[in-house]
């Protein structure tokens, strides 16, 4: 093969290359290439909490994603991404049922500015993108008794359609950018189990 061959051959790979790592992805390319886990971790040390985290893997060997990371008020859908979890249950003598998820108290203050919390995900890199005190996460959910819950996490992102009843103020800081280039997507996780006592 010539030298002139080469070169011209080298320059359409490298073409091809380009335009797959760069190009548009749509929601089915997020849903299908983003996988999230979840991770129980018990404490090492006495006083500390049991931790449940959550990890992202881009799956794609040639596309890089840009993703909302979750902060302050995600988990009240006051803005995105919303970060909720939902939950079975079974005790010694019952099989698996659906938990209710209780109502929550908490301040008027979380982080609006969700815009500036936007980061690239290259292919096949893995991110911890939210971390919580597992108590913190299944004291919103209605058990009475000693047994196992089962918890599956969810991101929802809506290019600011969650946050519906907050502050004036806060709606303008939310609204002062257009996310398009972000489209509306859901992950959902694989599932835990944790052994409750009461």
């Amino acid at each position: 093969m010539t030298m002139k061959k080469i070169i011209v051959t080298t320059f359409f790979t490298l073409c091809f290359v380009l335009t797959s790592y760069s190009q548009d992805t749509t929601k089915a390319n997020y849903e299908e290439e983003l996988k999230m886990t979840i991770v129980f971790e018990n404490a090492k040390r006495k006083n500390s909490y049991d931790i449940i985290r959550l990890y992202l893997t881009n799956q794609s060997k040639t596309d890089k994603y840009k993703i909302i990371m979750p902060g302050d008020g995600s988990e009240s859908a006051w803005r995105e991404p919303y970060i909720y979890f939902t939950a079975d249950f079974k005790d010694e003598n019952v099989k698996w049922k659906k938990l209710e998820k209780l109502g929550s108290l908490r301040c008027g203050l979380f982080d609006a500015e969700w815009q500036k919390d936007t980061i690239t995900v290259n292919p096949a890199q893995k991110i911890q993108i939210y971390e919580m005190a597992s108590e913190n996460i299944i004291r919103f959910f209605n058990i009475s008794s000693s047994g196992t819950i089962r918890l599956t996490a969810h991101y929802d992102y809506k290019q600011g359609q969650h946050a519906k009843e907050i502050p004036k103020d806060y709606k303008e800081v939310i609204e002062q950018e257009n996310f398009e280039n972000i489209p509306s997507f859901v992950l959902t996780s694989d599932t835990i189990e944790i052994n409750i006592k009461k």
